[in-house]
Parts: structure tokens; C-alpha cells; sequence
């Protein structure tokens, strides 16, 4: 999957799990591998038989919304957790999933999905060191890494105000590296040379590794 807009892709898994269980799952660079929620299957088959035309379902203190949306269902999964002093914390997520999905998962196959998600995210908060601030410059001498290096903080690391992002250089693998004191969220923004396919032109790239 392109890096590009990753933060507003989320990757949805399904599990069938015995005896009257299906598992979700979801993965987002925001939040990371969620907890696993425990859909109850005769609730899901009685949705889909259009018994109901909504579902709600809990798992621990958590709890997914289920509604008819055209050919797919729109799920609000509200992850919540309970400190031992009664404090709530938690995120929602906001996505759909095609109803073949939830047929197949039934008929007993694991499925995975990247969805869209519904979240509008800004920019991180992003720190530069002193070093990074002097690549940066370096870079800006020539007017294709400037451009390369634009893009790329124009295309990434959208994930939220909330979330902060150190950036330092890395001269060893040509580009910076990136860390987030917040989520623990890490990786590299690594300079990429080619070469046009038919006259030979340089091209450069910034792109981002986690």
C-alpha cells in the first residue's frame, strides 16, 4: 500500500472464532493493532437476514455499531479502557465493511480489508532538531530534493494534532529519522534516487519506512 494518506486507511481483520464468535481486529498507524473484539455471530446473522437493521455489540468496555448502509455496514467501534481508579480512556473508529465480507467470514474464512476511515486528521506536530533543520537546508540547494521533500511532508504524516513527531537526520541512510515520544510510533524518511524510464533524467523521492 502506498504511504500516501496511510493515516486515513485502517486494515480490518476477520476471524471466525468457535463457537458463536467472530473476531475483529484493526490496525491504523495512529493507534496501532487493536485489541481483539468478540462479535456475537447470531447477532451478525440476524442483521443480515434483515431481522434488525442495527446491531449493538459490547466486548469488555468496549462496544460496536452496526447499521445497514447500502451493500455495506457502517461500524462505529468505540475502544474504551478502565484504569483501577474508574478513569476512561479510548479512541473511536469509524469505517465500513462490505457485507460479502461478513458472509464469507461466517461460511468460516479469515478476511482482511483496508477501509477508508471516516477521521479528518491534520498534520502531527512536528519538531525538528538542529540537525535536521541543517539537512533540511542542504536539501533545499537543489531545486529537485526541495521539490522531493515538499511532497513528502505535503502527502505525510497526517495523523492528528494530538500526536507529535521528533525528526532528526539520519546521514547514514540518506533522509531523517522520525519518532513520537507520545505513541512510541518510529521510523525514517529515506531519499530515493531513479531514473526517468525514457531520457535518463534524475528523480528523486522521499519516502516514508516504518
Amino acid at each position: 500500500m502506498s504511504t500516501r494518506n496511510l493515516s486515513n486507511r485502517i486494515l480490518i481483520t476477520l476471524t471466525p472464532s468457535e463457537p458463536n464468535f467472530t473476531v475483529l481486529q484493526t490496525y491504523t498507524p495512529r493507534h496501532g493493532r487493536s485489541r481483539r473484539f468478540f462479535m456475537d455471530k447470531p447477532a451478525i446473522l440476524s442483521l443480515l437476514s434483515g431481522e434488525r437493521s442495527s446491531l449493538l455489540d459490547t466486548d469488555l468496555n468496549s462496544y460496536l455499531h452496526l447499521r445497514f448502509e447500502g451493500s455495506a455496514m457502517s461500524c462505529k467501534l468505540v475502544w474504551l479502557s478502565v484504569d483501577p481508579c474508574d478513569n476512561v480512556t479510548g479512541h473511536i473508529q469509524r469505517f465500513r465493511i462490505p457485507v460479502s465480507m461478513l458472509h464469507k467470514v461466517l461460511s468460516g474464512k479469515q478476511i482482511s480489508h483496508v477501509a477508508r476511515t471516516d477521521e479528518m486528521l491534520t498534520k502531527a506536530k512536528l519538531t525538528f532538531s538542529s540537525d535536521a533543520h541543517a539537512a533540511i537546508k542542504r536539501y533545499a540547494a537543489d531545486k529537485l530534493t526541495r521539490r522531493a521533500l515538499s511532497k513528502f511532508f505535503r502527502d505525510h504524516l497526517d495523523y492528528g494534532s494530538y500526536e507529535h513527531i521528533n525528526i532528526y537526520a539520519d546521514t547514514f541512510a540518506g533522509g531523517f529519522y522520525i519518532c513520537s515520544p507520545i505513541t512510541g510510533f518510529n521510523g525514517g524518511i529515506i531519499l530515493h534516487k531513479y531514473t526517468t524510464r525514457f531520457y535518463g533524467f534524475p528523480k528523486f523521492h522521499f519516502s516514508l519506512h516504518t
